[in-house]
């Protein structure tokens, strides 16, 4: 074999090498690492498909070894919308391995609502940043193919804004300003189900005897997995 054509081999096996690393990067994930979460679109509760963040950078990891960065380059706190939103770039070498590789950039934005008491009062500021952190994260590792097949389920993350909580009002009457929907009661019963707890000590931890007792707010929290509960009762009921 003459020096073009060692070349030639040598350029092949590069590009075979570059779209092995590609493939890598689109291959799905076992199933028992995707999760599944309730989110809500308006009235309409809806089941989502997602990774969590920790296999996204285990599998840039895979691929890209420690040679890869992710910044933050922008940040927006609005308390009178009660969201946040982080913008970060994702930096990763053109041909992985190779130490003079030229670097390719992605950026995009991720958000959250902000996580709210019933009065309104901010629970933890840092945490809603790592949340929106981890959502940009993730958004611009799908740019290289991360995850990307579970944005064809009707999963348009992209699009999906999560409900803003409220302080929960009362008329005149005494009456919630915001009640909750049957989709929402609905929601809730579901995972109740799916995570096998029992509802009646769920109600008592949420200081009802029916769920009709709670606002729009309080079951939003609740389906997004974002109350209080989720820390302490779904953990000791692990236990």
């Amino acid at each position: 074999m003459d020096k073009k054509e060692e070349e030639v081999v040598e350029e092949t096996a590069q590009v075979e090498e570059k779209y092995s690393d590609i493939e890598v990067l689109k291959k799905e994930f076992p199933s028992e690492l995707v999760k599944k979460r309730m989110i809500m679109r308006g009235e309409e509760v809806k089941e989502i498909e997602y990774v969590p963040g920790s296999h996204i950078i285990a599998r840039l990891n895979e691929v890209y070894g420690t040679n890869w960065s992710f910044n933050i380059i922008d940040r927006i706190v609005d308390f009178s919308q009660k969201q946040v939103a982080v913008c970060g770039m994702l930096k990763v070498p053109s041909e992985p391995g190779e130490q003079k590789s030229e670097w390719i950039e992605k950026q995009q934005w991720g958000g959250v609502s902000i996580n709210t008491y019933n009065n309104g009062r901010v629970v933890c500021l840092g945490d809603d940043l790592k949340i929106a952190t981890t959502d940009a994260l993730k958004k611009c590792a799908t740019l290289l193919g991360v995850g990307l097949y579970l944005y064809d389920q009707d999963n348009e993350l992209d699009n999906i804004k999560l409900p803003i909580v409220e302080v929960s009002e009362t008329t005149k009457d005494g009456e919630k300003s915001d009640p909750i929907s049957a989709v929402q009661i609905e929601g809730i019963k579901k995972i109740i189900q799916e995570h096998g707890f029992d509802e009646e000590e769920v109600k008592k931890y949420l200081l009802v005897d029916k769920f009709e007792s709670l606002t729009s707010s309080e079951a939003a929290k609740f389906l997004i997995q974002r109350h209080k509960f989720w820390q302490e009762f779904a953990n000791k009921d692990k236990q």
